[in-house]
């Protein structure tokens, strides 16, 4: 009888353990079985903090966020998300000033720490993208530094330090000072994606770097250089807000670059580029000796500040270049730049162009036509307008006449055109009936009343809005029959 009971009793046990056995095979799901290279590739395809939170859902994933190597984008704004500015902004009454500085000194505290303590646990061999972008005001250098080492530990491709998170730059601010590269080695030692093997923990550089966004940096000409001539995959560079760059040269045999962007460095005074892969520059600054040498695939240009004026008003000062453009874009803040000159270099190739303008409602738009007239093979021309309602602007006699006959011409190519930042003035309406008359291969009118620097909810902008479609829907009877207006 005892032994009956002792056999029974392991039988239950058994077929106890079976079920509870049983029940947690049908309570696993499919995905935490598959091997740490495929959750870790899933996970890499998250933002950093949502790979973060997986970390909670058993111990099977508890730490496998920490080997991402994907991208680790450190965006204050989303990291923080300090909606506390909205509160400030749209609230009644005076701002507290001093609350304010506080509460963001404490974010600053806060996201300097996340950054610290994400970087302690990664255990990933490498990285593909890592991206910092936070307020600097001066403090935490050593910790940034501490993150560019990192960096260049796990062979980063593409690498951004934006130290001014939005802020727009000036040589008032105090900026971080990228350190002297003699510190670092550029090491030849390259991640497995080139095709080299990689010893896991070495210092791999900046060798496989092939994209550098350097925002409210202050970093010194030779060190420019540096990362010209030791990064061979360099395709990409972006330098904004310096003060420390006074003559760059962007000049190498077998350099990869294909996009370089220069924009607020104060002191910049020559600027030297031979890049036989060279597509696409943007500078925006004042007005430098810029000297283009061998750049045959440069295409895409756009200028920004006083150096877009000498472009306009001294274009044979960029004779090596122009001739190639085939996508321009233009914005400059003055008035005078409303004063195109009637007989334009001839821009040849370009196919695209922008013109950002600021000038006051009622004055004259019809000269910045003689782009169209010097562009033959133009199929699109976009103006973003920003027009100010204070001020005057006087029409001399005779002016509106003259500007159409300077400009005209027959063009046989253009087919879209774009108004952006459309009031509805009777300058715009001129605008509009000149290109209809000297462009009849045009096909398609967008209008966007929406101003450039739109604020929502703003009633001004609201009633400027709601004016400018109504005149757009005005404008549609005095189209011909082949042309589509599109209103957005």
């Amino acid at each position: 009888m005892d032994n009956w009971i002792i056999k029974k009793r392991k039988m239950v046990r058994c077929t106890s353990s079976n079920k509870q056995q049983k029940r947690e095979e049908h309570m696993k799901d499919g995905i935490s079985g598959l091997p740490d290279e495929i959750l870790i590739a899933i996970l890499s395809l998250l933002t950093l903090k949502e790979a973060a939170c997986t970390s909670i859902l058993s111990r099977r994933w508890r730490y496998l966020w920490r080997y991402i190597t994907a991208s680790l984008n450190f965006d204050s704004k989303t990291l923080l998300a300090p909606a506390y500015y909205d509160s400030y902004l749209y609230q009644a009454g005076p701002i507290d000033y001093d609350a304010l500085a506080s509460k963001d000194e404490e974010n600053r505290t806060k996201y300097v720490s996340c950054v610290n303590e994400v970087l302690k646990f990664h255990l990933g061999s490498y990285i593909d993208e890592m991206r910092i972008s936070f307020e600097f005001r001066g403090h935490y250098p050593c910790d940034i530094d501490d993150w560019i080492k990192f960096a260049m530990e796990k062979g980063v491709q593409r690498f951004e330090l934006d130290l001014l998170a939005g802020i727009q730059p000036g040589p008032w601010m105090q900026l971080y000072d990228f350190p002297n590269m003699e510190n670092f080695k550029f090491s030849s030692i390259t991640s497995h994606r080139h095709h080299v093997p990689r010893t896991i923990g070495s210092a791999a550089g900046f060798y496989s770097l092939a994209v550098l966004r350097l925002l409210g940096v202050n970093i010194m000409d030779g060190v420019i250089e540096n990362f010209v001539s030791n990064c061979p995959f360099l395709e990409q560079l972006c330098i904004v807000g310096t003060t420390y760059l006074v003559n760059i040269k962007i000049a190498g045999p077998s350099l990869k670059l294909k996009s370089l962007e220069i924009s607020h460095c104060h002191s910049l005074e020559n600027l030297e580029i031979s890049a036989m892969n060279l597509v696409s520059f943007s500078y925006s600054g004042r007005d430098i000796s810029v000297a283009f040498k061998n750049v045959p695939l440069l295409s895409e240009v756009s200028i920004r500040g006083e150096f877009c004026s000498s472009f306009v008003f001294g274009s044979c000062k960029h004779s090596s270049y122009i001739p190639q453009i085939e996508k321009l874009k233009l914005q400059a803040f003055d008035e005078d730049f409303l004063q195109f000159p009637k007989y334009f270099r001839e821009l040849g190739n370009l196919k695209q162009v922008e013109l950002y303008i600021l000038g006051f409602i009622g004055c004259s738009l019809l000269s910045l036509t003689s782009v169209i007239k010097a562009s033959p093979k133009l199929s699109k021309f976009s103006l973003r307008m920003i027009l100010a309602e204070n001020g005057e602007q006087v029409i001399r006699d005779g002016q509106i006449a003259a500007e159409k006959e300077a400009t005209k011409c027959h063009h046989q190519c253009l087919k879209v055109v774009e108004l952006i930042g459309f009031v509805g003035t009777s300058r715009e309406i001129d605008l509009v009936m000149h290109i209809l008359e000297v462009a009849p291969s045009l096909e398609k009118l967008i209008i966007d009343p929406r101003p450039v620097l739109y604020i929502v909810g703003h009633p001004g902008d609201v009633r400027r809005m709601e004016t400018g479609k109504e005149r757009a829907l005005q404008l549609k009877t005095r189209l011909p029959a082949t042309v589509k207006l599109v209103i957005l």
